[in-house]
């Protein structure tokens, strides 16, 4: 406030002077304090009674925030000004450092070692190439990758921050090649309207208990900018594998994260979930373990040894048939694993059939142990009952692998999971009752030739009710398994009213279908009433007109940023052990994490503005590309005496 001899001025209101097109309902514009107009009143208390009023009043504060948003606007005018001078001081250095930044960022792209970045930027320079004699060695390369990983982790923090944007967090722990714990930090948050997961970091664990983990990854949160209050507010998911000490329902990860920022709703994987409901099934039984078991056994015969491969290979090639490699089946690797090993068994059965056959001929050179073996695994294909088994899985694995693939997508969400299970669980139900696609092939042509894919089946009295029964029991037991592992909890099934799939026929029943579940939600992510009446309003026009207002869009987006799979650690795990090879074992966790963050945050390198990381590099006092080398000279090549000879 102004104070003059005669009158009070409100200083933020009279530089605003007119809010125009700022103005909104329910603001009383005040026309006194903005002209100086406020006269002298009978005593103090009623002029500052008076001023009071007007401080609280929403016009006065939509004035100070405009003054606020174009004090920052000036702000930040200025340091673009500063940097553009800076950017056309140094052009020169800028192009050249470029260069050695673009070296450096493909290094950690194609998982290259740091002793690359030398060779490379020197078949550079031969190759007329100006890059400068500054930044050739590989401690420039190692810090090159630090400095732009670390502008990539701000970045990411900073959108999260300023934009207030709701986020969650996926966390998986692994062993490293140098045999150090580890746990690998997902971000899963909202930019440009679409969800996207980051890689956060890669910590070191000095303790692998609930306590350790939780305090690691606590502490590495508030280390990147995220304060207490920001994760109270904004930290809205977390997800995890099964393990006890991230689940626990008393001591876990997930429960002690919930004590302290209470927003937060904990997944089990769901992807890693479908695998134990599978295995489990699998377990139970028997005669499906006896498959595996057979399975294994043709593995061996041809992983453990080169020479039947190669007559294998030649084998198929006089049949005309492109081999798949026979792997094991219902292994450790996700259920699309053993769907291909399945499909590769059936693709190559007639060569398998073939080369064990020509294994223990007369004309063969095996010995007669081996000759036995091999008449036996003959044998054992010719089987009407074993081949209808490997039809069936490949058929049950199918639906599986559809429902998996889905799982580890990164467009699963909350909204239709559920709704995904509940499709494949049918499946499995139908496909007890009636045979499948590759099944039906197979009964097909044993019924027209006796014969699958030109090889003579062996079919027992017994086979066809013992079939009936084994696929009856496996189908339901796959069935069983989901509906135990899969459970409808709360936030699942409130949230599948927003998927239409879900929407009764019914128009009354319509009418109110979802609301208590949406007025669930709202309260639980702790949404003000009228902002909650306002997402079931839109959401009763959504269901009509299926036109999504924007209360229910933005409530649907923080919706699609809980996570319910956490595969996507699972692939910085593959990045990581890409990079942390035996060759490279004594690389830093911290390295590692520097490398990751490039490698699975970057852009292609066509598309990387690298100056940008420049501007910032030589900004913080380092060298550039150009500026005059330091330190000792490069030591001369010595050329060995022989390959002079191809000068």
């Amino acid at each position: 406030m102004n104070v003059t001899t005669n009158s009070v001025m409100c200083s933020s209101c009279a530089e605003i002077k007119r809010l125009g097109i700022h103005s909104e309902q329910g603001q009383h514009y005040e026309t006194a304090f903005v002209d100086g107009d406020v006269k002298q009143c009978k005593t103090a208390k009623v002029l500052l009674k008076k001023i009071d009023r007007h401080r609280d009043s929403n016009s006065h504060k939509k004035c100070v925030e405009l003054l606020e948003v174009k004090a920052s606007n000036t702000i930040s005018e200025s340091i673009q000004a500063a940097r553009t001078k800076f950017e056309e001081r140094h052009k020169d250095n800028i192009d050249a450092t470029a260069k050695v930044f673009r070296t450096a960022y493909e290094c950690a792209q194609s998982h290259l070692p740091f002793r690359e970045h030398p060779r490379l930027m020197e078949l550079q320079s031969l190759n007329g190439v100006n890059c400068g004699t500054m930044l050739y060695s590989f401690n420039s390369c190692a810090n090159i990758i630090h400095h732009i990983a670390n502008q990539m982790c701000d970045e990411i923090v900073q959108h999260v921050m300023k934009t207030k944007a709701k986020f969650s967090i996926l966390i998986d722990e692994s062993t490293s090649v140098a045999n150090v714990q580890s746990v690998v930090v997902y971000i899963r948050t909202q930019y440009s309207d679409e969800i996207c997961t980051y890689f956060l970091g890669l910590l070191p664990l000095d303790s692998a208990t609930a306590s350790g983990i939780e305090s690691t990854l606590t502490n590495f949160l508030i280390g990147k900018g995220f304060s207490d209050d920001v994760m109270r507010e904004q930290f809205i998911g977390f997800c995890s594998d099964g393990a006890s000490c991230m689940t626990g329902q008393y001591n876990g990860v997930a429960t002690l994260l919930k004590a302290k920022y209470p927003l937060i709703k904990s997944f089990h994987c769901m992807a890693h979930r479908l695998e134990l409901a599978v295995r489990n099934a699998v377990d139970t039984v028997n005669q499906v373990s006896h498959f595996r078991i057979f399975v294994d056994s043709l593995y061996k015969v041809y992983s453990m040894s080169p020479k039947n491969l190669r007559e294998l290979q030649a084998v198929a090639e006089t049949l005309s048939i492109e081999l798949l490699k026979v792997q094991k089946i219902f292994d450790v690797r996700w259920v699309f694993a053993s769907f291909v090993a399945v499909k590769a068994l059936l693709r190559d059965y007639p060569a398998l059939f073939a080369h064990f056959s020509n294994c223990f001929s007369d004309e063969s050179d095996r010995n007669s142990k081996e000759k036995s073996k091999y008449k036996g695994l003959a044998k054992k294909l010719q089987s009407w009952f074993l081949v209808c088994e490997c039809c069936m899985l490949k058929d049950g694995l199918r639906c599986l692998k559809q429902l998996s693939m889905y799982l580890q997508s990164r467009e699963a969400t909350v909204i239709n999971a559920m709704d995904q299970v509940e499709m494949i669980t049918v499946k499995l139900l139908a496909l007890k009752q009636a045979p499948g696609h590759s099944l039906k092939k197979c009964i097909d042509s044993y019924e027209t030739d006796g014969c699958y894919k030109g090889v003579p089946l062996e079919q027992n009295d017994s086979d066809v009710g013992k079939f009936q029964s084994l696929k009856s029991q496996f189908f339901q037991a796959l069935h069983d398994n989901l509906l135990q592992r899969f459970p409808c909890s709360d936030i699942l099934a409130s949230a599948r009213v927003l998927n239409k799939l879900s929407w009764p026929k019914d128009p009354l029943q319509k009418a109110l279908f979802g609301d208590s579940e949406l007025s669930l939600l709202c309260k639980q992510f702790g949404f003000d009433s009228s902002t909650s009446a306002q997402v079931v309003f839109e959401y009763a026009l959504f269901k009509k007109n299926e036109v999504v207002g924007p209360h229910l869009q933005k409530f649907i987006s923080m919706l699609e940023v809980l996570p319910i799979s956490s595969a996507e650690c699972e692939r910085g795990f593959s990045q990581m052990n890409l990079n942390h090879t035996s060759q490279r074992n004594r690389l830093l966790t911290s390295t590692v994490s520097d490398l990751l963050m490039v490698g699975v945050n970057g852009p292609p390198i066509h598309t990387w503005n690298a100056s940008k990381y420049v501007v910032s590099w030589l900004q913080s006092g380092r060298h550039g590309a150009l500026d005059k080398a330091t330190g000792l000279p490069k030591q001369a090549v010595t050329v060995k005496q022989s390959s002079k000879l191809f000068d």
